[in-house]
């Protein structure tokens, strides 16, 4: 499994946008996952950096 040191994720209603890299700052991972596939991919990591854009709904996933 690929360790990431961080995932960005640019947030809309349906469509999340995933950009992570690695420990060197290669782009590891660039995916395309829809609402009720995003906490199942993110559950099955060890802990990662997370970051979001900063807007409204960046709340609630930043709390969940």
């Amino acid at each position: 499994m690929t360790e990431y040191k961080r995932i960005a994720i640019d947030t809309s209603k349906a469509v999340f946008t995933l950009h992570g890299i690695d420990q060197r700052d290669r782009v590891v991972l660039q995916r395309n996952l829809r609402r009720a596939q995003l906490l199942p991919f993110f559950k099955k990591l060890p802990p990662t950096e997370i970051v979001l854009e900063a807007c409204g709904g960046a709340h609630h996933w930043g709390e969940s």
